[in-house]
């Protein structure tokens, strides 16, 4: 059944972080097995997510459909692990109950909730993040229940990888230490108090530990790194942490009542002044108070119920707390609602099969409006009208269906919204260019650098402007700044390469090139700048290389006769004359007609005596 709910959303295209984590990030571009370009994929703070997009790119490009099948594999999988640890847990605590486990793992498949870690392919960090963490928690418990050596040694050892699997897709796996400290705890010391003074010293340890992971992420001023991530919201730390009360509160009420009308890709959460601003603030911190003191009270006589309360917080305390991110996105459930579902399904018997078919209804409706960009923003702006950021991405979507009009509309209304929003003024000044008024395009991308100096995209576009009004020396300080900021930005090089060439720098023009496409080596680079350095490598004898830039051309633009033709002369030079005559043959095939410079031509020395260049009838001409 889950494969049949979200069937409808594998041609959903790249949304939102998608196309700047997936679509723009060049490291993700493998083309080929080999160390340097894995080390160049993992190098980053999620390594792990990050290799299986370039797994995804390696296999199939940009192909929506493979990226999101393999999302929802891991969600079943997930979902499989989960089952399997609701029925170790329920073993542990005399309610031995397969029905119930079974129950509540498939209504955590099917809730709508999940729909952000499986439909959006970058949330791919955070389901196979869970994924990691569920099989390490399920490991522990195995290894903890083993009675002999080395299948507990091999079992803490796998526990040990699958948490560190985990914390390379997503720091959120932080919390795993702690939880498996709280599991054995509750469920192998039966909440002994004499075990927790024997064993506070690995608590303290588990603390100290956190502290270095977050030294590690974060550098030698975490306080700093945390203050900085605030320069981009308009709340501040105090009234962050006040609303995500307000914001545990709402997600409890998303997990009891998921409605498709009340699910949200981009939210515009009120934010907390004050205990008394809004008055829900001090009624939120009163219920998570209570939550909390519900859990400690009933620990003993109702372990699983307290555990489900204490799962459900502690994995919200990296997303909900002082970090400067979102107030609120649905995926940062995924983790935290696995025990939610067990609490719920274990208080009735029947009524999880009613939950799991509406649901299921539910997901599949939700899933409706993921299968198309515009449709997805245009809901978003329906529920949130008062956020730019919604308008600004609906103005992408339709910019990419190459609807203008109304692409402009929109960015102008997020500008109404947020005068100070970089992107949406970018975005109207490439619309003006498009629109042919090159002057308003200029002026709107200064306006962007104004707001958002270090902003690579804008001096990328001016730097275009300026190439199509021939001020090429201009242009290329453009693209400099724009290297500047963002080093790997494939088509700044390219058109850089492109200026060099003009100017006779082909060393520069060279080093260009390369880098280009070292950075996304499926760039569609001019044809100008490849015909000029395959003449460049074949003037320096390099002639595998000019022959390898010549095939390129020539895989986008087979029609060219004279690429073919270049390609027989090459081969010709490397004394492969099977392959020259193929080529030559190829050329005359598809137009090339220059007789009198093949008779003449020393590159064909050594074919002229094959049967099929005798065959031309070119002794006459020469």
């Amino acid at each position: 059944m889950v494969i049949s709910i979200y069937s409808g959303i594998l041609n959903s295209p790249f949304i939102f972080d998608d196309l700047c984590g997936i679509y723009g990030e060049p490291r993700i571009r493998l083309h080929e097995f080999s160390w340097p370009n894995f080390a160049r994929a993992i190098c980053n703070s999620r390594p792990v997510a990050t290799f299986s997009f370039a797994l995804n790119y390696y296999f199939h490009q940009y192909q929506v459909w493979g990226y999101h099948l393999t999302n929802l594999l891991i969600h079943i999988i997930t979902a499989i692990l989960l089952f399997y640890l609701f029925d170790l847990t329920l073993t542990l605590t005399n309610a031995t109950s397969r029905y119930t486990a079974l129950m509540a793992a498939t209504l955590w498949l099917m809730h709508p909730l999940q729909i952000q870690s499986v439909t959006y392919i970058i949330q791919r960090m955070n389901s196979m993040a869970a994924l990691f963490y569920l099989l390490a928690l399920l490991l522990y418990i195995k290894g903890r229940q083993s009675n002999s050596i080395l299948p507990k040694i091999s079992m803490m050892a796998g526990c040990l990888a699958s948490g560190c699997l985990s914390l390379g897709c997503k720091e959120n796996a932080l919390t795993l230490p702690f939880i498996i400290f709280l599991y054995e705890w509750f469920f192998f010391q039966n909440l002994s108090r004499q075990w927790l003074r024997r064993w506070r010293a690995v608590l303290t340890c588990l603390v100290f530990l956190s502290a270095a992971a977050i030294r590690f992420y974060t550098g030698l001023a975490p306080w700093y790194v945390i203050q900085q991530s605030y320069l981009g919201y308009d709340f501040t730390l105090h009234q962050r942490l006040l609303t995500e009360f307000r914001v545990v509160v709402y997600y409890l009420t998303l997990i009891f009542f998921p409605h498709p009308a009340r699910l949200n890709l981009d939210y515009d959460f009120p934010v907390s002044l004050g205990l008394t601003q809004p008055m829900t603030t001090g009624l939120s911190v009163v219920a998570i108070i209570c939550l909390l003191g519900a859990a400690i009270k009933t620990a003993h006589r109702q372990r699983l119920f307290s555990f489900c309360i204490l799962w459900f917080l502690l994995n919200l305390v990296i997303e909900s707390s002082i970090i400067g991110l979102d107030l609120v996105f649905e995926h940062r459930l995924y983790l935290p609602s696995m025990f939610v579902m067990l609490m719920l399904v274990s208080l009735t018997k029947l009524l999880p099969i009613f939950c799991c078919i509406v649901c299921a209804i539910w997901t599949f409706e939700r899933n409706h409006f993921w299968a198309d960009d515009i449709r997805l923003w245009q809901d978003c702006i329906l529920k949130t009208p008062t956020k730019d950021r919604s308008y600004n991405n609906l103005g992408l979507a339709m910019a990419v269906h190459q609807d203008y009009n109304s692409a402009m509309d929109n960015f102008l209304k997020a500008l109404e919204i947020n005068p100070f929003n970089a992107d949406a003024r970018n975005n109207v000044g490439i619309i003006h260019i498009f629109k042919g008024r090159t002057a308003k395009g200029l002026e709107h991308f200064s306006k962007a650098l104004q707001l958002r100096p270090n902003f690579a995209k804008p001096h990328y576009n001016i730097g275009n402007a300026l190439q199509t009004l021939k001020r090429q020396d201009e242009a290329a300080q453009h693209f400099r700044e724009a290297l500047r900021i963002e080093p790997e930005y494939a088509e700044v090089h390219n058109n850089l390469a492109l200026i060099y060439i003009l100017n006779n720098q082909n060393d520069l023009a060279l080093q260009h090139y390369k880098a280009a496409l070292a950075a996304d080596p499926m760039l569609p680079v001019s044809h100008f700048i490849l015909q000029k350095l395959a003449s460049i490598y074949a003037a320096d004898g390099q002639n595998k290389k000019a022959l390898a830039l010549y095939k390129k051309m020539i895989q986008s633009k087979a029609d060219k006769g004279v690429y073919y033709y270049n390609v027989a002369c090459l081969y010709a030079r490397l004394k492969d004359y099977d392959q020259s005559v193929l080529w030559l043959q190829k050329a005359i095939n598809n137009g090339y007609d220059k007789w009198k410079h093949i008779s003449i031509d020393p590159d064909l020395e050594g074919i002229r005596s094959t049967y099929f260049y005798q065959s031309l009838g070119l002794e006459e001409i020469e």
